[in-house]
């Protein structure tokens, strides 16, 4: 009886399973098969897993570089794509007529690649592409493959200082709030230290003043007299 409740269990269960598994291929152009198409919606659903960052792929027929980045923004904002505050994720879009392949790093992501690697990363596909007959799907999963070794790595030595701005732009961190915090303590305790010495200076000053105020010198016959006033 329990071993027939299990199996009751696991099949209830395993449509939940794979219905948790998204969609995150989209091959407008075609150039995929459908087990190829398979085979990279799960590397790049083990690589959300793994990381917490969003991936997709797109191809398209678009002809320009301006409206592929048009293409792009619309994809975010029509697919609720990207994890956290700044859509953080990658997407990765193959222009086919102009046999381009462009990806886009949002919010998070971009602190994992610094120029080094983008660099290295876009060598490293376009070699594979290049090497295999211009093959989409080899050129894809090299990019994932890619994607993920330098994710793995962590965010680079360069980034480290580096953070997501309002705009979701990465940017120079600058610690102007501490400096800003010394050099104001700085001037600070100048100041007082100027206040106190000018009040103490003035104060001794003030002193001998009234010591100079009570002796009071008079000529009388050519002596002269040192009285001092009770």
């Amino acid at each position: 009886m329990k071993k027939l409740l299990y199996i009751i269990m696991i099949i209830l269960f395993i449509p939940i399973f794979i219905s948790a598994k998204e969609e995150k291929v989209y091959d407008n152009a075609d150039i995929f098969s459908a087990k190829e198409e398979d085979s990279i919606n799960n590397k790049l659903n083990q690589y959300v897993t793994d990381y917490n960052l969003d991936i997709a792929v797109l191809t398209t027929l678009i002809n320009t570089n301006e409206d592929t980045y048009d293409y792009v923004k619309n994809f975010v904002k029509e697919n609720s794509f990207g994890i956290g505050k700044y859509n953080s994720g990658i997407v990765f879009i193959i222009d086919k007529d102009n046999n381009k392949n462009i990806y886009y790093l949002f919010g998070d992501a971009q602190k994992y690649f610094d120029s080094k690697r983008e660099k290295e990363i876009k060598s490293y596909i376009n070699k594979m592409y290049n090497s295999t007959n211009k093959n989409y799907y080899v050129l894809t999963t090299s990019f994932i493959d890619k994607i993920d070794f330098y994710t793995k790595q962590g965010i680079p030595k360069s980034n480290i200082n580096k953070y997501i701005d309002a705009s979701g732009l990465l940017k120079e961190k600058h610690d102007y709030p501490i400096l800003f915090s010394i050099f104001s303590s700085l001037v600070l305790s100048i100041l007082s230290t100027s206040i106190i010495l000018y009040i103490l200076t003035k104060e001794k000053n003030k002193a001998k003043m009234e010591y100079r105020s009570i002796i009071n010198y008079d000529i009388k016959d050519d002596v002269l007299i040192n009285s001092k006033e009770i």
